[in-house]
């Protein structure tokens, strides 16, 4: 009846003991209401919960099976479903911890416990070995945008294939799911605006094209053989920059830049150059201004200079006070 019964085997050796627990689950399929869970891997519920739910409901079911991929990656595909316990994921949160952010690591997460009670519904489980595993407490505080040195330290050491998709984020704010979905149909370079069909929040938005960005547009080669501005390998759809973003970095020695952190860059110097925070928001494609207002937390700099125009203010007010020559 959904209780756990905890019962210590009456013989010593293994073999009976594993008698004793054939018997008692025979009795149990025997009550009414009780169910006999199927055997199934890790790998293939996986594919099936792939398949039959997030292509389903997912329009960017592309980023959550990249999820699922690296899932499969931790825990094995042939291994057994039902074999997989709490302290297994509590291990798989402490290793993506120290590879990702805290909110990539819930993300993860929420994705393997949805998994798990997807398993209970479809019968491959009893219960969630993941339901007690607690999120991470997430730094929203963080904000990291690069300044035009090292924008330009970062393209011009990237390499040929890489240094497109930086300026585009940099130009954009587009999210990296975003540009790996961009398709050359989506792009309009004469009216200069491109269509973000697959955004994150499942809205369509529409961004614009400045000279750099199109400067970068007119000189990328329009491939017959795939649709996607960004192609990946044999034409199919980018799926990871990871390793080359990495070198990158370090050639420019900014080992503390993410690739998230392009898009803090574009919506930061527009906050910067005074743009206001509904038309950032706009662009980011923000539901609310929520999360559009960490961005007025701008460089000491900039809000040193806009406080240097209160002196022309007190200089003004000087000189009106001071005596007219008569």
């Amino acid at each position: 009846d959904g209780t756990r019964v905890i019962k210590k085997a009456s013989r010593s050796n293994r073999r009976g003991a594993e008698r004793e627990l054939a018997l008692i689950v025979s009795a149990m399929e025997m009550k009414p209401g009780l169910r006999r869970i199927k055997k199934i891997t890790f790998g293939k519920m996986c594919d099936e919960y792939l398949e039959t739910y997030i292509k389903v409901n997912h329009r960017d079911w592309r980023t959550e099976g990249y999820i699922l991929k690296q899932l499969k990656g931790f825990f094995r595909p042939d291994t057994w479903l039902q074999s997989i316990t709490t302290r297994q994921v509590e291990r798989f949160k402490a290793a993506r911890t120290g590879e990702v952010a805290p909110a990539t690591v819930n993300r993860n997460l929420a994705r393997l416990k949805h998994l798990f009670n997807t398993a209970i519904k479809w019968g491959y489980l009893y219960e969630n070995p993941a339901r007690p595993v607690k999120l991470l407490r997430e730094n929203n505080r963080r904000l990291r945008y690069l300044t035009k040195d090292e924008i330009d330290r970062l393209v011009a050491v990237s390499s040929r294939n890489l240094r497109p998709i930086i300026v585009m984020a940099i130009n954009t704010g587009m999210r990296r799911g975003e540009l790996f979905n961009l398709q050359w149909s989506h792009v309009d370079l004469k009216n200069r605006i491109i269509e973000v069909a697959d955004s994150k929040n499942g809205d369509q938005r529409f961004t614009h094209i400045n000279d750099t960005l199109l400067n970068t547009l007119q000189l990328l080669p329009h491939r017959i053989d795939t649709p996607y501005v960004f192609p990946g390998k044999n034409g199919a759809r980018l799926t990871d920059i990871k390793n080359s973003f990495s070198q990158a970095r370090e050639r420019a020695g900014l080992d503390d830049v993410r690739f998230h952190d392009l898009r803090h860059t574009f919506a930061s110097h527009l906050v910067m150059a005074g743009v206001d925070l509904t038309t950032v928001k706009e662009l980011l494609g923000h539901k609310s201004t929520k999360m559009t207002e960490r961005y007025s937390n701008l460089s000491p700099k900039h809000k040193a200079n806009a406080v240097r125009v209160l002196d022309r203010l007190s200089s003004e007010a000087s000189e009106e006070s001071l005596p007219s020559g008569g």
